[in-house]
This record gives C-alpha cells, structure tokens and sequence, in this order.
C-alpha cells in the first residue's frame, strides 16, 4: 500500500500504526511506509484482515479500547491466519472471539496469493490455501496437480 494509502487505513484503525513493544510509542521517524498490516502473513489475506479489524472496531469502541488495542504477532500457521494481541477486555472478549473464530476459519478457504475465497488447503510438504489458478501459475507448486494437492482439503 503506499504512504496515502496507509494514513487513511491506520486514521479508522489506529491500532495498525505501528509501535514500540516496550514503551508502545510511535517511532519518532514513522512515515506511514508501513503499517501492522506488513506482518508475517501473505498479502493474499490483507483484505481477509482488514475486514477483521472493521468488523471489530465497534466493540473496541463500545469498551473504549481501540487506542488500547495492539497487534502483537500476525502470521499464518497451518494454513490458518493466528493473531496474537495485547488482550482484549473481559466484556467484549466473547464477542471478539466469534468475530475472530469466523475469520480464522474463512483464512482457511482464502488463497495466500491472490484472496480469491474458493481456495482449497494443499498439502505439499507446506500446509497453505491456495486457488487452483495460482497453483497452476507458479512453477514451483505446480510440479504436483492442484487435485492431488487438495485431496484431503474435506478434513477441514
């Protein structure tokens, strides 16, 4: 995303600028070049986590806890988006965690590539959700065919 384009995404969700994880202070250089959003997860996902974190900011706001609200570690894992926050308050933390459940299982079916959310799971020797169009795209997935790949993708 470019500079303009993160001001305005961390201007409704300020809890994508980034901070520092002992003083929680924004570094003093930040520029907007980057966001919590540039994390360890695929690009594929971002518009997955974006959705996430609007879906979640009324209750953040109801709790008054969107300032307060941190992004620990953002990765994907088994095929699956893990977040990892500073805590969420007792009073919301239910209906976070169905919010948070959804998304999770939606990661699931979203390629990491692309987004495109009718991706199946491959497993290749990396566990990852993948649509079959950028599975036949890239040369270094496509030595195995994409159906041999997702065979088990119904255990899910």
């Amino acid at each position: 995303m470019t500079k303009k384009e993160n001001k305005k995404i961390c201007k409704e969700l300020p809890f994508l600028i980034p901070r520092n994880r002992f003083t929680d202070k924004i570094p003093d250089d930040y520029d907007y070049s980057y966001t919590e959003l540039d994390d360890e997860c695929p690009k594929g996902w971002d518009k997955l986590k974006i959705n996430f974190y609007r879906e979640i900011k009324p209750i953040l706001e109801k709790e008054n806890y969107l300032d307060k609200y941190r992004i620990i570690q953002s990765k994907e894992k088994f095929g699956t988006w893990r977040l990892y926050t500073n805590g969420i308050p007792k009073n919301i933390y239910e209906e976070y965690e169905e919010i948070f459940n959804k998304y999770e299982k939606l990661s699931s079916h979203t390629c990491i590539f692309c987004g495109n959310e009718n991706a199946k799971m491959t497993y290749c020797g990396w566990i990852f959700p993948c649509c079959k169009n950028c599975w036949e795209s890239d040369k270094h997935l496509n030595n195995v065919p994409y159906e041999e790949a997702t065979k088990d993708d119904d255990l899910l």
